[in-house]
């Protein structure tokens, strides 16, 4: 991989898998399970309907989810806002036809394929799970547009919080979105799609004399949408893309990848609280004991000397 523009990285061929983008066409003679045939006949019908803006009263009745997060994880899995599904039954990624879970098994990041109500447990194997917008809608289009870059720097100032090796961005719309409001903007440039890969920012963090504390940078890499109702990239491409993201975790424990070029996002800068603006807030030990559950609590006004506090408080079980 190599730097060709302030924002733009060029990888080699064989540094990414080689994916094929759907055509949406079945090969002849090739047998589909019934089922998934029309789970996808279901996900490509609702994907053509799509719903404008809708306003936070409309689905009043459905609950935030809480987020699953420890101390440096491996990779903290975010996505846009919780689904409709996902809501209801009050776990990530909850549709049927959404494909995070197995894609997570398949490419190795977890032992045996979990259900949505097991997300809790993804802290055991050094994984989380967050959202970029707390509030749920049974589409990401009835969301409205201010919603998200006044999101990006509760959510930044969350990742600073607890320093993950990385943060995965669960589509490439939400990773546009961050990398819109941390880059530099060039004078009379486009607005470019985010692609596959590692983003080119960072967080860094000072060097801790604390032996508990080895992360001293987050990286940010972009994944395709898991929702069954993106059919660009078909479930097994999605699954090698999560299988590159293992392996560059591992890289990085390594020091295998060279972030000297990256640009380093001022958190500081961007977000003088945490919780002000996106609803998030630290939160209670969760019902494993495994990882740290994350509440909403409105209206909270902390800069980050004063969440570090905090979070010591609750890791040492006083608050």
């Amino acid at each position: 991989m190599r730097l060709v523009s302030d924002t733009e990285f060029e990888f080699e061929e064989d540094e990414l898998p080689q994916l094929k983008k759907s055509n949406n066409k079945r090969k002849r003679g090739k047998t589909v399970p019934k089922k998934e045939e029309e789970e996808d006949i279901k996900a490509k019908k609702n994907s053509k309907e799509k719903r404008g803006f809708a306003s936070p009263d409309k689905y009043a009745h459905l609950n935030e989810l809480p987020d699953h997060v420890r101390e440096e994880l491996d990779i903290l899995f975010c996505g846009i806002n919780p689904g409709k599904r996902s809501a209801e039954i009050g776990h990530h990624f909850g549709g049927p036809t959404n494909h995070f879970w197995p894609c997570l098994f398949e490419s190795g990041l977890t032992p045996a394929r979990l259900r949505p109500q097991q997300d809790g447990t993804v802290v055991d194997f050094n994984l989380g799970l967050t959202n970029l917008v707390s509030r749920p809608t049974a589409q990401e289009g009835e969301l409205g547009k201010a919603e998200f870059p006044k999101a990006v720097p509760t959510f930044l100032a969350k990742v600073a919080y607890f320093r993950p090796r990385i943060v995965a961005f669960v589509g490439m719309g939400i990773a546009t979105v961050v990398r819109g409001q941390v880059l530099p903007a060039k004078k009379g440039s486009k607005k470019q799609p985010s692609p596959i890969g590692l983003e080119p920012y960072k967080l860094v963090y000072p060097v801790s004399s604390d032996a508990d504390h080895v992360v001293t940078e987050t990286l940010f890499y972009t994944l395709p949408s898991t929702s069954g109702r993106v059919t660009q990239y078909q479930k097994s491409d999605k699954t090698k893309l999560f299988a590159h993201l293992k392996a560059t975790v591992e890289e990085l424990k390594e020091r295998k990848v060279d972030t000297s070029l990256y640009h380093i996002v001022d958190v500081a800068s961007l977000n003088s609280g945490f919780g002000a603006t996106g609803g998030h807030s630290v939160g209670k030990l969760g019902p494993t004991g495994s990882g740290i559950v994350v509440d909403t609590i409105a209206d909270m006004d902390l800069n980050l000397d004063e969440l570090m506090e905090i979070k010591e408080e609750i890791l040492e079980g006083d608050s």
